[in-house]
């Protein structure tokens, strides 16, 4: 998504200028990151009302991006990680950035993934979020589903029963044994020892 939005920037850009000073090639980093930024103002201004409360310190950065003060500001870092971005928790943008993430650490899970992405960014409700994304991926799905549970049948009254050690012995099957004139046979052997 946000290489294509780049490439409709540079189509935009291209077309307005001479031919000459018309750019070409692969994307720079440059309109990449002008392109992400677009899309998450964007996904800021379809989210975030002007008159709803957030229990959260934010400011409006030069981009027009909304990013939250946390405890770290002071912290001698990169601006990115000090003032992360804010997002919404219910938005198909958010949910592929997400997913995106995912794969990329290899389908890490929740923790790691929430940890990787508050780097960049303050997704509302994140555990919650990254969770229902996780869950609605079907190779993760498949690799945590639990294993089928069989109730196991009542067992046998001389298994439950009191009695003396020894008192019933049992051998369920012994076999195939031969017998004197070479055939076989199945025997199925019980004793019990009285005391």
């Amino acid at each position: 998504m946000t290489r294509i939005t780049a490439w409709i920037f540079r189509f935009y850009k291209n077309a307005k200028t001479q031919k000459k000073e018309r750019k070409g090639g692969t994307l720079d980093l440059e309109e990449v990151e002008a392109a992400e930024k677009f899309i998450l103002k964007h996904v800021q201004s379809q989210c975030f009302s002007g008159n709803e409360k957030l229990n959260l310190q934010t400011f409006l950065d030069s981009d027009g991006l909304l990013r939250v003060k946390t405890k770290i500001s002071q912290r001698s870092d990169l601006p990115t990680y000090r003032f992360r971005i804010l997002q919404p928790s219910k938005h198909d943008v958010i949910g592929k950035l997400i997913f995106e993430k995912h794969v990329e650490l290899s389908h890490a899970g929740i923790q790691i993934l929430m940890s990787s992405l508050r780097e960049n960014y303050w997704i509302l409700k994140s555990r919650k979020t990254i969770r229902q994304v996780i869950r609605t991926y079907v190779i993760c799905h498949r690799f945590s589903s639990r294993p089928l549970e069989v109730v196991s049948a009542p067992l046998p009254e001389d298994r439950v029963r009191d009695a003396y050690v020894f008192e019933v012995v049992g051998v369920d099957l012994c076999g195939p044994l031969y017998l004197k004139n070479k055939t076989k046979c199945l025997f199925i052997v019980q004793s019990a020892l009285s005391w």
